[in-house]
């Protein structure tokens, strides 16, 4: 038995696919040549209405536009700015910086406040709420 590649394989199933599609679409219109279609012709009489009648004539009001008369002279009122520079007295003291690295005390300044109870204080003794599970690759383990 000669093993197939997987694309011919692939190819030879959409072949067959399609050979089986177009046998069923003509089966289908030959099967439907066969069968026989009736056809009812009925006679429809229609009544004709007569035509509506035409609308009343539209009454004309006679609406007097208001008319707003402006008669100025000149060529229109004139903006006058006077622009004026604002007054700022900034007087910035300088900065002394005291950066000698001797003066610093790390002790105290590295020291953390937690700010928590003590182990004295708890009601029960602590526990994990969460698991911790950690994967550690072989490589390491070793």
């Amino acid at each position: 038995m000669k093993k197939f590649a997987p694309h011919s394989l692939a190819l030879l199933i959409a072949l067959l696919i399609l050979v089986a599609a177009i046998s069923l679409i003509s089966i289908a219109r030959w099967l439907s040549d066969y069968s026989e279609s009736t056809v009812t012709v009925r006679t429809i009489d229609t009544v004709s209405l007569p035509p509506p009648p035409p609308p009343p004539p539209a009454q004309q009001v006679d609406v007097q536009t208001p008319t707003v008369a402006i008669n100025t002279q000149g060529s229109g009122p004139q903006l006058r700015l006077n622009l004026v520079p604002p007054k700022v007295d900034i007087k910035q003291q300088p900065l002394e910086l005291n950066l000698e690295m001797n003066s610093i005390n790390w002790q105290e300044s590295l020291d953390v406040d937690w700010q928590a109870f003590g182990l004295d204080q708890l009601d029960d003794l602590p526990r994990m709420l969460n698991k911790v599970k950690l994967n550690i690759p072989q490589q390491i383990r070793r």
